[in-house]
């Protein structure tokens, strides 16, 4: 096994010998046998290990397993340990995804504060066959069941076509010591369901699936990285960057075959994986959109416009007219009245405090200065030829259900100061 992970780095992660980097290290039988070929191919190197705090003293045990490690062999030594199951249920996520979210934040804050980078796993063909087989029941697409990267950005995975019998035969052999994780025996776990009850006894059956299912995992790598150029190229020809945002023509969608594929392909990244909506809002009027965590996709009339959302969590303000860091536009008080749409004097005596900044919502209506009766504000943002960029970024100052300000745009009459008010308080955007 030296002999073939020699060559394996000096063919594919030359890198590892031209760069420090770090090795995270569970204290498992892969960690440790990683951690041994790198010492043998002397490679300059550090150790990261994580604590779960799932596991009471056998976590701690496995910290100080690794942390005698790295002192015995003058290893540089970064640790760290979490609150997973209070992180678990803040969040509403699963434990797994949990650990797996914490530990890869960390390591990409050792990465900027430290001067190493790539972090390297000790991820193995095995792993890649459950990650195969976990996606492959949630309905991937080709993404999903390529499997783990072994060259990700900063993430380095050189194990990943080492087999987990031979990595143990490599540790017996050289009598490496390891950690036993005794949560890898429960099964309530996806992946160690799939482990310990499907892999095990398919291998059983049939000797060769690993190294079957490392030449079909090729072959569809292959695949992925024609189908990757071509999506590419469609994307630097067509997604046209204006302002913050893309602008994608109809059209030119239309004329993919077969469309589904290639809608999916192009939007799944920004978040929208769901091509019957997407089918639909090609097919939809104007001003109809799709949301994703990062992302809208609206329909214009020829076009879908992409643009990525600034504050998805947040389209709500309380402000109490005092300065303040956290609003989502710049206003301030001012003393006098500039004339133009960016300031607005208001009579203190008719607001109800604290006032609200807000995004605008069907029924909202305001009295317009300049203007007779009252206007809708959709109405209004239609007569101003708002696009569906604009309209979707524009905020509204208001006292209680009442709209005082289009901001930075025009302001409602009824509550404008008169020459003859006592509490006047001029508001600035800027």
């Amino acid at each position: 096994m030296l002999t073939h992970f020699k060559k394996h780095i000096d063919q594919n992660f030359l890198k590892l010998k031209e760069n420090k980097f770090l090795m995270a290290h569970s204290g498992g039988v892969d960690s440790s046998v990683l951690f041994d070929l790198f010492l043998k191919l002397d490679l300059q190197f550090g150790l990261v290990h994580c604590n779960f705090n799932l596991r009471g003293k056998e976590s701690e045990e496995d910290y100080n397993f690794v942390k005698k490690i790295a002192k015995s062999h003058n290893k540089t030594f970064f640790y760290k340990k979490f609150n997973t199951i209070k992180y678990s249920t803040l969040n509403k996520k699963s434990i797994q995804l949990s650990a797996r979210e914490l530990r890869y934040n960390f390591f990409l804050e050792i990465l900027e504060k430290e001067n190493y980078k790539y972090i390297v796993t000790a991820h193995n063909l095995n792993d890649q066959l459950e990650t195969f087989l976990i996606n492959s029941s949630r309905g991937s697409g080709l993404r999903g069941i390529v499997g783990i990267p072994s060259n990700n950005k900063n993430f380095l995975r050189p194990l990943l076509i080492f087999p987990k019998d031979q990595i143990l035969d490599y540790a017996r052999k050289y009598k490496i010591k390891w950690r036993e994780d005794s949560s890898n025996k429960e099964n309530k776990y996806l992946r160690n369901f799939i482990r310990n009850k499907i892999i095990k006894n398919w291998i059983g059956f049939e000797p060769e699936l690993l190294n079957k299912f490392s030449n079909t995992l090729k072959n569809l790598n292959l695949t992925f990285d024609a189908l990757e150029i071509i999506i590419d190229k469609f994307r630097k020809k067509y997604f046209v960057k204006r302002n913050n945002c893309y602008e994608i023509v109809i059209k030119e969608l239309s004329k993919l075959e077969p469309v589904n594929f290639y809608l999916y392909k192009l939007f799944e990244p920004y978040g929208f994986k769901n091509v019957l909506d997407l089918s639909n809002l090609i097919n939809s009027q104007s001003g109809k959109y799709l949301l994703s965590e990062t992302h809208q996709l609206s329909k214009g009339r020829e076009i879908l416009i992409l643009s990525k959302i600034e504050n998805p969590s947040k389209d709500l303000f309380y402000w109490n007219l005092k300065k303040s860091n956290y609003l989502p536009i710049n206003l301030k008080i001012v003393n006098k009245k500039k004339y133009d749409n960016k300031t607005i004097s208001l009579n203190k005596n008719n607001l109800e405090l604290p006032l609200i900044i807000r995004r605008w919502k069907n029924g909202d209506f305001f009295y317009p200065k300049g203007m007779k009766g009252k206007k809708k504000i959709s109405k209004y943002f239609k007569d101003e030829k708002f696009d569906i960029i604009e309209k979707k970024n524009q905020w509204l100052l208001c006292s209680g259900e009442n709209v005082l300000w289009v901001i930075g745009r025009r302001a409602d009459r009824r509550f404008l100061a008169k020459k003859e008010s006592s509490n006047v308080i001029n508001i600035e955007c800027r």
